[in-house]
C-alpha cells in the first residue's frame, strides 16, 4: 500500500485504514486509488474473508474530501474524478466480500458515503455522519443521495442532506444508518467479533445473500421475491449446503469451503 493507506490481514481479516490523520483522514483521488488497490489485494487474498475499513486516531473515519484540491477545473476534469470517486463506493458496495464500517469519528461528505456505501456500519459512541456539501454550493456526489434515502426514508435523508446538520452516533442508531454504537476503545474488536459471526457461516451463502439485498433494492418487491427464489436456488445446489446440512445433523461444526 501506499502512504496514505494501511493495509493489515488479523484473523482473516483485511483492516484498511484511511491514513492521513493530520487532515481528518479526508481523502484526494489519490488516497481513493489507494482504496481501491487495497479493496482489489483483499478481493484476490483467498484467506480475506470480510473487509474492516476505518480511519487512522481517534477523532476522524473520514472527513471528507480534501478541499484543498477543489478548485476552478473544466467539467472533463470534474466529471473525470467525480465518476472516478463514485466508482469507489460503488465498489464497496458490490465487492465479493463483506465490507463492515468501523466509524472512529468523523464521517462528513465522502466519508459518511464511502461509510454508507459499506455492508453495515459499527459507530464509536464519538462518532458524527454529516453530508455538508450544499454548504459548499455542491451536492453529495458519490451515492449519498441515493443510498442514504434508502437507508433511512427520504424524509430524513432530505433532511440532514440539505441542513448539513451533524448527525450524532446515538441518532444514527435510532434511524438505522448504523447497526450498532459502542465505546471507541471497543469499536475495533467489537467489528472483528462481528466478522467472527460472518466467517463461521457458509461463504457462498454470505455471498449470495449479500448480491440478493443489493439486487433486490434496485428491483420491484415481486421481481425482487423472484429473484430471491434463484438465488435461493443457487446456494441450495452449492457444496456449502449439503455440508451444512450434513454438519447440523451430525451435531459437528461445519466444514465450509466457499463452494
Amino acid at each position: 500500500m501506499g502512504k496514505e493507506i494501511l493495509y493489515e490481514v488479523v484473523d482473516h481479516a483485511a483492516i484498511i485504514t484511511i491514513n492521513r490523520p493530520k487532515v481528518l483522514n479526508a481523502v484526494s483521488d489519490a488516497t481513493v486509488g489507494e482504496i481501491y488497490g487495497a479493496l482489489d489485494e483483499a478481493v484476490a487474498d483467498d484467506g480475506v474473508k470480510v473487509v474492516l475499513l476505518t480511519g487512522a486516531g481517534d477523532k476522524a473515519f473520514c472527513a471528507g474530501h480534501d478541499i484543498s484540491t477543489f478548485g476552478e477545473t473544466d467539467e472533463y476534469t470534474i466529471r473525470e474524478s467525480a465518476l472516478y470517486n463514485h466508482g469507489l463506493c460503488e465498489k464497496i458496495q458490490y465487492l465479493s466480500k463483506p465490507v463492515i464500517a468501523a466509524v472512529n469519528g468523523y464521517a462528513f461528505g465522502a466519508g459518511c458515503e464511502i461509510a454508507i456505501s459499506c455492508d453495515f456500519r459499527v459507530a464509536a459512541e464519538n462518532a458524527r455522519f454529516g453530508l455538508p456539501e450544499v454548504s459548499l454550493g455542491i451536492i453529495p456526489g458519490q451515492g449519498g443521495t441515493q443510498r442514504l434515502a434508502r437507508l433511512i426514508g427520504a424524509g430524513p435523508a432530505k433532511y440532514y442532506t440539505i441542513t448539513c446538520e451533524q448527525m450524532k452516533a446515538e441518532r444514527a442508531w435510532q434511524l438505522g444508518l448504523v447497526e450498532k454504537v459502542v465505546p471507541r476503545a471497543e469499536l475495533l474488536a467489537t467489528c472483528q467479533m462481528i466478522a467472527k459471526k460472518i466467517m463461521a457461516n457458509g461463504p457462498a451463502a454470505v455471498r449470495i445473500a449479500r448480491n440478493a439485498i443489493n439486487i433486490g433494492l434496485d428491483l420491484d418487491l415481486r421481481n425482487g421475491t423472484r429473484f430471491e427464489i434463484e438465488s435461493f436456488i443457487s446456494a441450495f445446489n452449492t457444496p456449502d449446503r449439503a455440508e451444512g446440512v450434513s454438519a447440523f445433523l451430525e451435531k459437528r461444526p461445519p466444514n465450509f469451503t466457499g463452494k
